[in-house]
């Protein structure tokens, strides 16, 4: 696939997901050592192609009304990895992320991520969010085969709380369940 496409389509990910309010905005990466959170409350908004080969791919997140912005260049983060993975934040409960990553190792790390900012309300999963995220992970994997990926993580020993809520969720999108997927839940996969 050719640059140009695959940034296209890379594009068309981050602005539909810019258009829901409740995500946040993840610069940086864990294994370099720190994050930092955005809450744009749906006002971010991603330029559009400014200038031409070899800086084609560069876009800015802006935060309206903000001099807050990030650059990014989409050239450079060619897969958009959907990842459900154990995160310490919610006591090992799965997030719900899509990483824009360079596809050097599955997506377990990323320049930027968009992440669903509320995936749980107490003890229970937001099912108003992740059925949600479910289907537009569906959608985007139809219409971009070659850009979109899912990665599931396995939870951590003994901590499986959320996740099978998390794949009803998943199954409520309208996925159809694969039995060698549902065999292999406890361990790392590619669904």
């Amino acid at each position: 696939m050719a640059v140009e496409d695959r940034v296209a389509q890379i594009e068309s990910v981050i602005r539909e997901w810019l258009e829901e309010p409740a995500i946040t905005v993840v610069c940086g990466d864990w294994q370099s050592g720190s994050i930092m959170e955005l809450l744009p409350e749906g006002r971010a908004v991603l330029t559009r192609q400014r200038y031409p080969e070899p800086f084609s791919g560069l876009r800015d997140l802006h935060l309206v009304g903000q001099g807050h912005h990030l650059h990014l260049d989409l050239a450079k983060l060619p897969l958009a990895v959907y990842s459900v993975s154990p995160c310490v934040c919610y006591g090992y409960r799965p997030s719900f992320d899509v990483r824009f990553t360079d596809g050097r190792d599955d997506g377990r790390s990323c320049a930027f991520a968009l992440s669903v900012r509320e995936p749980y309300r107490g003890d229970s999963v937001n099912r108003a969010a992740l059925v949600p995220y479910f289907r537009r992970m569906l959608d985007h994997q139809a219409r971009f085969p070659e850009v979109v990926r899912l990665r599931v993580d396995a939870p951590r020993e003994g901590s499986f709380r959320g996740w099978d809520d998390a794949f009803s969720c998943l199954l409520e999108a309208g996925a159809e369940p694969r039995p060698r997927a549902a065999a292999r839940a406890r361990e790392t996969c590619d669904v």
